[in-house]
């Protein structure tokens, strides 16, 4: 698996297997914000120090302006909304997206950011 599919799939940046998150998004929306502390098949730490993850909210700035952008052009082009209308048409977007738009920014932090270097072999040096 590339980093790409890694990323997006939110699986461990150094053995690409083992999932970032407690569980699926979408049978359990409440935990959605619920991450592993290790990675369950190669216990690579999912915390590199304090506060790392403030840094994902300029994905997620990045994420949601490019979502309002889209919309907003959108709504513009196939009709002539009222105010009322596009800000709708904006915000229920954005605020059901939240969960998916935390764990990819996460997710995007760690694999870019976190200094941790993908091997392949990983996974199987602690199964042995």
């Amino acid at each position: 698996m590339n980093k790409a599919a890694a990323i997006v799939l939110k699986k461990c940046p150094k053995c690409h297997e083992g999932n970032m998150f407690v569980a699926p998004i979408i049978p359990r929306i409440h935990k959605f914000n619920k991450m592993n502390e290790t990675c369950p098949k190669c216990g690579q730490s999912f915390h590199p120090e304090l506060g790392f993850y403030f840094g994902a909210m300029y994905f997620t700035y990045a994420f949601n302006i490019a979502l309002l952008i889209g919309i907003f052009v959108a709504s513009q082009v196939l009709g002539d909304p009222n105010l009322v209308e596009t800000l709708l048409l904006v915000v229920i977007p954005t605020v059901l997206l939240v969960p998916f738009n935390f764990r990819l920014s996460r997710a995007m932090m760690l694999h870019l950011f976190g200094g941790i270097p993908y091997d392949p072999e990983a996974a199987q040096k602690v199964e042995s």
